[in-house]
């Protein structure tokens, strides 16, 4: 697959601006950008553009940046990681949040010693969306045969949901169900499988989701230049549109107890983070150039999202691609890292952000980049860490907790592979 058509493919699938698409040993470690403060608090749900990654923990604080472990970086950084165990004990304060170093896999055994990356599943068709429970990953494959899966965490094979979806687009998870946007339709499932149900159809282009204990939210890209956020009960009813955007579309949303957030990107004069209450009314403004706003995440005291920002080539470094925060009352966005290339998905836990970059060396007149990352940032700021290097077109990402999962969309049909940090157990990479 060629670049412009993996463009055209992805534009699809998350939504575009300008033509730009929108969503050995040593980990790399960059200086800590300017302007970041501090800020951190309990993670609630968040959904990207790419993924609607469900994100649970707690603890609040603020805390610095810490050394990271030693991560191969050949074939799609499946190599063996160096492991450090010291006796630390699960509660164990890492970037300023408790995290249990016995398990998490991105701080497994202490903090910021990262597991290496293993393949969840491979041999996929397009795969752009990915949420996590506490056990298992569930993703969507795009196309006219697009497909909803899931697979263990632990390993095993994975098993398909539900098959001749038609373009689907974003994908969130709660306790008992599986949801997904696909072309012009919002549906769900139960976890372990069963008859899709449609909750509603005739949507002009959903393009992100998110729920919460009563309702689907989501982000729809409309029609003759009106896009608009929505919701629908979660066993379907009449939709509700929470707010209209003329001449723009959001391209990402989350949800938390008050408020419903999401990110303009298709029109260079309206690229804003905003939110509205949950039941609807007049949207507050964020953030305002948030050039191509690709991915969005809250917890609860701040905003997050990916800026991408096409440079001279499409697809090298540029020092305006960068990961943002907001306070969720209003102030000053901060930045956190800059300088990346095709910043697309992101995700939150307790103690971090994490984000992919698609690729640097994919131009529009070449092949795909095998040269993505995965990367994270404290969420008080701080160093920036890279946690898989050479990764195949990474796209939307997703945390628990526990680990951290991600898509790599490759050069296409049968050529992309769903990714997580190898299991830690007992504070020891497995």
């Amino acid at each position: 697959m060629t670049p412009l058509v993996l463009t055209a493919l992805l534009c699809f699938a998350f939504a575009c601006a300008g033509g730009t698409v929108h969503q050995g040993s040593g980990a790399t470690s960059d200086s800590q950008p300017a302007g970041v403060s501090g800020g951190g608090a309990a993670s609630t749900s968040a959904a990207g553009a790419a993924g609607g990654a469900t994100n649970t923990s707690s603890a609040s604080g603020t805390g610095g940046a810490s050394a990271a472990a030693d991560i191969g970086a050949s074939d799609g950084g499946l190599t063996s990681v160096k492991v450090a165990r010291p006796d630390d004990a699960p509660g164990t304060e890492c970037f300023g949040a408790l995290t249990d170093t016995s398990r998490d896999s991105a701080n497994c055994g202490t903090c910021a010693n990262a597991c290496a990356p293993v393949v969840l599943a491979s041999g996929l068709d397009w795969p752009v969306g990915i949420a996590l429970d506490a056990t298992t990953a569930y993703w969507i494959t795009t196309g006219n045969e697009g497909t909803v899966m899931s697979a263990p965490l632990s390993g095993g094979d994975p098993t398909t949901l539900a098959t001749a979806q038609l373009w689907p687009m974003a994908i969130a998870v709660d306790a008992t169900s599986v949801y997904w946007a696909s072309n012009g339709t919002i549906s769900k499932l139960p976890l372990a499988g069963g008859t899709p149900k449609r909750l509603l159809s005739v949507q002009a282009a959903p393009q992100a989701i998110a729920v919460d204990a009563t309702s689907v939210y989501w982000a729809d890209m409309g029609s003759s230049g009106v896009g608009a956020v929505m919701k629908v009960p979660l066993d379907g009813g009449d939709p509700v549109t929470i707010a209209t955007i003329p001449g723009s579309g959001p391209d990402a949303i989350a949800v938390d107890g008050t408020s419903v957030y999401w990110a303009n990107g298709s029109n260079d004069s309206d690229r804003l983070v905003l939110k509205a209450p949950l039941g609807g009314g007049t949207p507050t403004t964020l953030a305002a150039g948030a050039n191509s706003a690709f991915a969005i995440a809250i917890d609860a005291t701040s905003v997050y999202w990916t800026r991408f920002v096409s440079s001279a080539n499409g697809f090298s470094p540029d020092p305006l691609s960068t990961v943002m925060k907001a306070p969720l009352a209003g102030g000053a966005a901060v930045m956190l890292a800059s300088g990346k290339a095709q910043p697309m998905g992101m995700a939150i836990d307790a103690t971090s952000v994490y984000w992919t970059n698609a690729s640097t060396s994919q131009t529009y007149a070449g092949t795909p980049g095998t040269d993505g990352t995965v990367m994270r940032v404290p969420r008080a700021g701080g160093s920036t860490t890279t946690l898989a290097p050479a990764q195949y077109e990474p796209a939307a990402i997703a945390a628990n907790g526990k680990t951290v999962c991600w898509t790599n969309t490759g050069s296409g049909k049968g050529h992309g592979t769903v990714m997580c940090l190898g299991a830690c157990t007992q504070g020891a990479c497995k």
